[in-house]
């Protein structure tokens, strides 16, 4: 199975890495140009170095290719884990009406607390999956509906 070193980025994560990262070679073409001041034409070496930082840190963000029976492996343990995340999840009724609902609160903070590790392992393995769809990290789709009456 391929797992990454770190953390696999998310999209707005990785979004704002670039975008930072353009940001700062806009300033470096500025100064190349002879624009700014003395002070930002003596730093263009720190510039560089957050570019390059920036780079390093969007390349092990970036989820790996995975194909065949690694991906295979990765999809199964997804369903496993959700089964894990959906036991003892609170209902959307639940969620929303805290106060009709006795003991709402304290369910639902032993549900993260039990189910934390589940849900980060689960976020980086669909990140890895599906690392352009956001809404495939996305518990709250499994929500049960339940509701005063059922």
């Amino acid at each position: 199975m391929v797992r990454p070193k770190g953390k696999i980025l998310s999209i707005s994560e990785r979004e704002g890495l670039v975008d930072e990262k353009r940001e700062l070679e806009g300033q470096l073409k500025q100064v190349g140009v002879g624009m700014g001041t003395a002070a930002e034409q003596m730093d263009t070496g720190a510039i560089r170095r957050q570019v390059a930082h920036l780079d390093k840190a969007i390349h092990e963000g970036t989820a790996p290719a995975v194909r065949g029976v690694g991906k295979d492996r990765l999809y199964a343990r997804a369903k496993e884990l959700k089964e894990i995340i959906i036991k003892g999840m609170p209902t959307q009724y639940e969620m929303d009406n805290p106060g009709k609902c006795v003991g709402a609160v304290g369910k639902h903070r032993n549900w993260e607390k039990a189910t934390h590790m589940a849900r980060e392992e689960f976020r980086q393995i669909m990140r890895t999956l599906e690392p352009d769809d956001p809404t495939a990290v996305d518990v709250e789709q499994w929500r049960p509906a339940g509701g005063p009456n059922k």
